[in-house]
């Protein structure tokens, strides 16, 4: 098996080699697009990233949950959302 380092510097052989260099690849043009997104993009991409965590998703509950407690009618707070 002949195994030749100056086709493939990286010293990864077969498969392997194949693999690494098409990940590096990627990761190269993903910094590359990241690099060149405009603002509209870069901030569509801030919101979309909170709005899918779970950080989100604890504040939701706690303002429903506030919300639903506070307008229970055995609560002594003033209702800001009364059943009519």
């Amino acid at each position: 098996m002949h195994n030749d380092d100056t086709a493939n510097p990286s010293g990864s052989s077969g498969l392997a080699g194949v693999i690494q260099r098409n990940i590096q690849a990627l990761l190269h043009r993903r910094q590359e697009e990241a690099q060149t997104k405009s603002y509209q993009y870069r901030f569509a991409d801030a919101i979309t990233h909170f709005t899918g965590s779970m950080l989100f998703v604890y504040i939701h509950l706690v303002l429903f949950a506030t919300w639903i407690i506070v307008n229970l009618p055995a609560v002594p707070l003033p209702k800001f959302d009364p059943l009519t």
